[in-house]
């Protein structure tokens, strides 16, 4: 598979089209060594992006970046595992430093692994 046609197909949300446009960029420049996104993930709760981070947004990006990965041959490491309440601000607790994992903090799964 060439450069153009891996990036032909852009009708994914803005997440994945830099994901996108950074790999066209590396099989331009690299030629057809093995790309790896070494971290990639959505919020589904974040007072700084707004309605965008939902379980149901999570779901979707990760299979929409999973099908587009698995067509590119192109190794992705989600993050993360589980929510981290502690990082980010202490006094806020729904900024998006916290809700980045595909289970809640007591181990629930989320939307996407359901």
């Amino acid at each position: 598979m060439n450069a153009n046609s891996r990036v032909s197909d852009w009708r994914y949300p803005a997440a994945i089209f830099v994901k996108k446009r950074w790999c066209a960029w590396l099989w331009l420049v690299c030629g057809e060594y093995p790309i790896a996104i070494l971290e990639a993930g959505w919020a589904t709760v974040a007072v700084e992006f707004g309605e965008r981070a939902s379980e149901a947004n999570q779901a979707r990006h990760y299979a929409e970046l999973r099908d587009w990965a698995t067509r590119a041959s192109i190794t992705v490491f989600f993050f993360e595992a589980f929510d981290e309440p502690w990082k980010g601000d202490p006094s806020n607790v729904d900024g998006a430093e916290k809700h980045w994992g595909i289970f809640n903090v007591d181990r629930t799964p989320k939307q996407v692994m359901q």
